[in-house]
């Protein structure tokens, strides 16, 4: 056994929004949580093939490639991977879809960042350190 402190868990944040992804990416990292970013579906499917992620929060709607798409690929690359999608626009059908393509939850926003984080957390137990 080593005395090395565990490795914080990596998440992806993507969104065409870079306010979005900043405020995230500063919420994220205050929980001790290591994250990268993505500007587009497509950014994040070639991400993943490339870097161990443990979560990915995706926005749905953006440009290049939707969150919807790259959920779907991204599920063939690593089907275990939890993906939580982020959506201003809630409708019937994505829903249905991100479902169905094993979406591990969906937000609507503005998001409830307490709740948010309460499910990242709970996805991932041992891995940052709880608040501020």
């Amino acid at each position: 056994m080593t005395d090395e402190p565990a490795r914080p868990a990596l998440l992806l944040v993507v969104d065409d929004e870079e306010g979005m992804r900043d405020t995230l990416l500063d919420i994220l990292e205050a929980y001790d949580f290591d994250v990268d970013q993505a500007c587009n579906g497509q950014e994040a499917v070639d991400k993943v093939k490339r870097r161990p992620y443990n979560l990915v929060l995706m926005d749905v709607k953006m440009p290049v490639m939707d969150g919807l798409m790259a959920l779907h690929l991204i599920r063939t690359i690593r089907p275990k991977l939890p993906v939580i999608l982020m959506t201003a626009y809630a409708d019937t059908f994505s829903l249905d879809r991100a479902k169905v393509d094993g979406a591990t939850a969906i937000f609507a926003k503005p998001l409830k960042l307490d709740d948010l984080l309460r499910l990242i957390q709970s996805l991932l137990p041992v891995q940052g350190r709880g608040g501020c």
